[in-house]
């Protein structure tokens, strides 16, 4: 069964994300095992650089009785592990190559009729686990779809 636009679009963004890594020339490596979408385990130890990916989806407008424009928001929570005197410069380092890869493709592969600049939040440098920071940025996809048939865009 074909996937919805919704998910082609995550899908696209996911495999961008993954392919951050350095032999891409970029600071770091994301690897596809370190990319969470949604809720995770907060036990679970996590591998360092790990982005986790939160989606909401609201209506734009209705187009007519069979197509809407949709806007996807998506935030992007870069969670960075490192010696601490460096890590503001990691952080930035981070920032730089999750706007620089995501940016790239603003269509995302063409499912997309717009892709916001990130906004891109505050970074915040944990005080529980020395050496380890966070930053989101956050990112509005507006895409169309067919009501009736969320694969047709």
């Amino acid at each position: 069964m074909a996937q919805s636009i919704r998910h082609r679009l995550l899908n696209n963004l996911i495999d961008t994300l993954a392919g951050i890594t350095t032999a891409n020339g970029f600071h770091q490596t994301i690897l596809l095992k370190n990319i969470i979408r949604g809720m995770f385990d907060t036990g679970a130890q996590l591998v360092w650089p790990t982005v986790l990916l939160g989606v909401s989806d609201v209506p734009l407008r209705r187009l007519s009785d069979t197509v809407s424009d949709r806007q996807l928001t998506v935030t992007l929570t870069l969670a960075l592990g490192g010696a601490l005197k460096i890590l503001p410069d990691a952080v930035e380092d981070a920032i730089a190559d999750l706007v620089k890869a995501v940016n790239a493709d603003t269509t995302r592969g063409g499912l997309a009729q717009e892709q916001s600049e990130p906004e891109i939040l505050e970074p915040t440098y944990s005080q529980i686990i020395e050496g380890h920071a966070y930053v989101k940025l956050v990112y509005t996809i507006d895409y169309r779809t067919n009501r009736l048939d969320p694969t047709i865009g």
